[in-house]
């Protein structure tokens, strides 16, 4: 059999590569914490987007509207002091 012989440059690959190796098998620990930590927070961030979202458009699925409104000042329809407190009071969401 012939002994295939290494030459400076194959020498030189080897022990970077096992350099290499080395070092992503000390900061794996490192990687798997970070890579963690972003995961939580990636998904509290979404759930308190989903939450806000969905708390929102509830709020402001609905218009309020005043049926009752108490004025001293009879000359007035009470449909028209109606909906001038709703006109006044409730906020429309966009």
């Amino acid at each position: 059999m012939e002994q295939k012989k290494t030459s400076f440059d194959d020498l030189w690959e080897m022990e970077e590569r096992r350099g290499l190796a080395s070092r992503l098998r000390d900061d794996f620990p490192h990687w798997r914490h970070r890579r963690r930590v972003r995961r939580t927070t990636m998904a509290t961030v979404a759930v308190f987007v989903f939450v806000s979202v969905t708390y929102f458009n509830f709020n402001g699925a609905y218009s309020q509207r005043y049926d009752y409104v108490s004025c001293n000042r009879s000359v007035m329809p009470d449909r028209h002091w109606v909906d001038m407190a709703s006109r006044i009071l409730t906020i429309e969401a966009l």
